[in-house]
């Protein structure tokens, strides 16, 4: 049985959860920051979405009273990331999202375009060792906006809405692995006429990772209390409206953080709707190579991707319930 519109399962998407799933993304890949020159932000919206709809998923899971477990993905590289495991089974949550607001609208006038819609299936999905042919992928899609620019970032906080937002400082001094040298303890300088709430996420000695959350007064620098060896990024819920100087004692250099160097996390009007499944044997079966379909032009293909399924061609949630709760 195919899935219809009267399947998709709207999974509550609060604040407080985006919240915490930017939060974890920015705090738990540690690596990405340490190992790579430029920082991708949308590669770190992808990462939220993941956490996002992981932990909207486990949530219902247990509302509907379905027994599940977590088990780790790379327990050595990554041992913050878990995934969900229904009777000894694999449930590998395959998440997408739609930002573009015409498409959004259109959808809310007819949800039958998402049934038509084409996901990409990377090799990672379709072939991994990790999955056995009877293990599951669940596809959920957040509907939502985002924001770009400063300026768009200004507008929503003069508008008192949320904003989460990031800065990663340049590779070279600050995040660089090699000499591995201290940066002391940093000394950040306020500009603005206001409080400036900032949390810094950095890397000790031992390159254990550390959060310290300052409140600089108003025109006033303040030391933090530790000495790191990377600082990693920044953190603020509202954009300074002039440059904030970051100064390392030990290395004689300083970082003047820019408004175009913050990054808006944070999702808009979200959606968050958990449309199907398949086993992995069944999406080998009904994906169809990418050279002979009509390319998605409202889901982005990934690397690595060779091939499409249909939303249409998934299985409902409720029969995976059913299943789940008789295993």
């Amino acid at each position: 049985m195919s899935v219809g519109v009267s399947d998709f399962t709207q999974l509550p998407c609060s604040p407080e959860l985006i919240s915490a799933g930017i939060a974890f993304t920015c705090r738990s890949h540690l690596r990405l920051f340490m190992t790579r020159s430029r920082v991708s932000i949308s590669h770190l919206r992808r990462l939220c979405v993941d956490a996002i709809a992981t932990v909207a998923l486990r949530r219902w899971l247990t509302s509907e009273m379905v027994p599940h477990g977590l088990s780790p993905v790379a327990p050595l590289t990554d041992p913050h990331v878990q995934q969900i495991t229904l009777g000894g089974r694999q449930l590998h949550l395959v998440n997408h999202l739609i930002s573009n607001r015409s498409y959004i609208r259109k959808l809310a006038r007819n949800p039958q375009l998402l049934r038509q819609t084409e996901i990409p299936v990377t090799l990672a999905h379709a072939a991994s060792e990790r999955l056995s042919p009877g293990d599951l992928l669940a596809y959920s899609f957040l509907l939502a906006t985002i924001c770009y620019g400063h300026s768009e970032i200004r507008r929503r906080t003069d508008a008192r809405e949320r904003t989460s937002l990031l800065a990663i400082p340049p590779r070279t001094t600050w995040r660089q692995q090699r000499p591995w040298q201290p940066l002391g303890k940093l000394i950040l300088t306020n500009p603005d006429n206001d409080l400036l709430d900032l949390e810094l996420l950095g890397v000790s000695a031992d390159r254990s990772a550390e959060i310290e959350r300052v409140t600089i007064p108003a025109k006033q620098s303040k030391q933090i209390s530790t000495t790191w060896h990377n600082l990693l990024h920044l953190h603020t819920i509202r954009m300074p409206k002039a440059s904030v100087r970051i100064q390392s004692p030990a290395r004689s250099t300083e970082w003047f953080v820019t408004r175009s160097s913050w990054s808006n996390l944070w999702f808009y009007e979200p959606k968050l709707l958990l449309v199907g499944w398949l086993t992995k044997r069944e999406l080998e079966r009904v994906a169809k190579p990418r050279s002979h379909a009509k390319q998605a032009i409202h889901v982005r293909h990934q690397p690595g991707t060779d091939s499409i399924v249909q939303v249409n061609a998934l299985r409902p949630i409720n029969e995976l319930l059913q299943i789940a709760r008789h295993i």
